[in-house]
């Protein structure tokens, strides 16, 4: 799971497209299902929240 979430910063962070992922990351089927799939159940929301709160607590 570590290596898709590595992928999909990847992809967000340098803009290359999905197919174009390096080999050392998963198929990029795999980590673009697991990208629609996180970003549909909001996921990615609920990281930024936590991760903010946890900022504003330091």
């Amino acid at each position: 799971m570590r290596l898709v979430v590595d992928a999909i910063v990847y992809v967000l962070r340098t803009g290359c497209a999905w197919a174009h992922l390096p080999r050392e990351f998963p198929p990029s089927g795999t980590v673009l299902r697991w990208f629609l799939r996180l970003s549909r159940s909001g996921t990615f929301e609920q990281l930024a929240h936590a991760l903010t709160m946890a900022d504003r607590d330091v």
